[in-house]
């Protein structure tokens, strides 16, 4: 999932809060993965986004299952961190625990170079 965080209305007047909007990304395959990238790029230019923030399973981001990454961009600035979680089939419902701050965020495919030109 990717989140992209706004700061400002689209008539460029602040908003009292900040607007998030959220959609869900995919990929089947490396060359799909760069039209990912591309659109997520695309997106944060094209409406002015001052972060995005990436949640990953943990085998996309190459952890362990049940850990999901969570990792942004900022003009001037980058975090990351992970939380391990678990999924009751029954109940329908996750757990979360053991969350972690990264000491360096790694380069993340999809959000190299993002903010760079602005």
């Amino acid at each position: 999932m990717a989140l992209f965080v706004y700061g400002k209305g689209l008539d460029g007047k602040a908003l009292e809060e900040s607007t998030t909007q959220a959609i869900f990304i995919r990929w089947k395959n490396e060359s799909h993965k760069e039209a990912v990238r591309r659109r997520i790029q695309e997106k944060a230019a094209l409406e002015g986004a001052c972060a995005v923030v990436l949640l990953l399973p943990g085998e996309a981001a190459e952890l362990r299952p049940g850990t999901l990454l969570i990792t942004g961009v900022a003009s001037r600035t980058a975090a990351e961190a992970s939380v391990t979680h678990t999924f009751d089939k029954e109940t329908r419902t996750f757990t979360f625990s053991e969350f972690r701050w990264r000491d360096q965020p790694a380069p993340n495919f999809f959000l190299e170079g993002l903010f760079t030109t602005q």
